[in-house]
């Protein structure tokens, strides 16, 4: 008999049912009892599926499931399912294994064996399409995260997985799969409640030594920091570091992770919760950074690395401050720098945009202008307008004096304010 489709099918399953044909006639009729183990891959196999679900509305996929189960062994089974990727007829089989008594842990594990997963090898870059069909099965599975993790923990410790997934994640071919396995592990994690102390140890952090920072497994800790506090991660991260080194060995890695640019950022995120822990207000670690600095220098730190570390220092601590938080607050607390001299400040500004611009330096160009536009938020709000500032700007000649005029012209259109001042050279 020919594979029919359509409606032709439609008409040969009616005609069947209406003669009285169970599945089991309809399976001799179509001769599957022939195609030993490339049954499922049969062309009329789905005509005697259809007509199981056209017969059977309930429970259609465990009448399919009892009778692949009389042609295959279990290894069997799981092949041939995967390689019509018959989700259904696996629930099916799952079901039936838990409604015998086995455990949800057991199958997860038998279907792991049978795929060949259980060879010890890092099976993510060898096997990820067969390990991603595992993940697959076992997700039709109540809480299929923490059955994953329990398999793979029989098999590899949190160290070697953590290597595997850090691996496995910058392979395109791989990233899919290993972040699968990633967040099941760190949702594991989370429901059994563990703290980001337990999950330092988990990974054998603490063997690292001043070369934590560099570590595989450091970013799997940093992210799990973040799912434990969203809010402000880096405060967990150095609460367990000082309890892990103490004082002296937080400082050495501190001090070696200024010297990478692979881990600067994280060395600075530290400091600045030292910082925190030692109650340092932003302009303590102003002078802490610059000293007793001069007038005349004032003008020229806009484009040293300390600056940026002070305006981060400065952002983080506003906006951890939940009752009175200030957007505006780098440029008021730079205004005090300034002597609350905001024409001299303006200057400033424009002064260090203009050499960054011209110096190509556009890290520093970025800042200036950031802070520009906070100091324009302020005369606005202050209504200072184009024409007032360059009255306060013109009692003293400065090359920078038409430019900070112009930018302010500028925000305030942007702004959608009407300007009439006119620019005189």
């Amino acid at each position: 008999m020919e594979n029919l489709d359509g409606d032709l099918r439609e008409m040969q399953l009616d005609k069947w049912k209406s003669s009285g044909k169970t599945v089991d006639d309809i399976f001799k009729l179509l001769k599957l009892q022939d195609e030993g183990e490339d049954l499922v891959k049969a062309p009329l196999y789905d005509t005697w599926v259809s007509y199981v679900i056209k017969m059977d509305q309930k429970s259609p996929y465990n009448t399919i499931l009892q009778k692949l189960m009389t042609r295959y062994d279990d290894e069997s089974l799981t092949k041939a399912l995967r390689a019509v990727d018959a989700k259904k007829l696996e629930k099916a089989r799952i079901e039936n294994w838990l409604s015998n008594g086995k455990t949800a842990d057991d199958i997860a594990d038998d279907i792991f064996t049978s795929l060949k997963l259980n060879t010890g090898e890092n099976i993510l870059m060898t096997k990820a399409s067969t390990l991603n069909t595992w993940i697959s099965n076992v997700e039709l599975m109540k809480k299929p995260d923490e059955l994953v993790i329990s398999v793979l923990k029989k098999h590899y410790d949190d160290e070697a997985l953590t290597n595997m997934i850090t691996v496995a994640k910058k392979d395109y071919r791989t990233n899919g799969v290993a972040s699968k396995l990633e967040k099941a592990r760190t949702n594991t994690w989370i429901s059994k409640g563990e703290s980001a102390d337990d999950v330092f140890k988990l990974l054998k952090l603490s063997k690292e030594g001043d070369e934590l920072l560099r570590s595989a497994t450091w970013r799997t800790w940093m992210s799990y920091l973040t799912k434990l506090d969203n809010e402000n991660p880096d405060e967990l991260m150095f609460s367990v570091l000082k309890k892990q080194y103490g004082d002296e060995g937080l400082a050495a890695i501190i001090e070696k992770g200024k010297r990478s640019d692979a881990t600067e950022t994280l060395a600075a995120k530290l400091q600045e919760e030292v910082w925190r822990s030692e109650g340092k207000s932003s302009d303590d670690v102003f002078t802490l950074l610059f000293g007793k600095i001069k007038d005349d220098e004032m003008f020229g730190m806009f484009e040293r690395p300390e600056f940026s570390t002070w305006i981060s220092y400065t952002t983080k601590l506003n906006n951890l401050n939940k009752f009175n938080p200030d957007e505006l607050v780098v440029i008021s607390a730079l205004e005090k720098r300034f002597d609350g001299d905001i024409v001299k400040l303006a200057r400033a500004l424009q002064a260090a945009k203009t050499k960054a611009a011209l110096n190509g330096n556009n890290t520093t160009k970025s800042i200036v202008h950031e802070l520009q536009t906070q100091q324009f938020k302020k005369f606005k709000r202050s209504h200072i307008d184009p024409d007032q500032l360059a009255a306060q700007l013109n009692t003293k000649f400065d090359v920078s004096n038409v430019g900070v005029v112009l930018a302010l012209i500028d925000f305030y259109k942007k702004k959608g304010s009407t300007v009439t001042h006119e620019v005189v050279d």
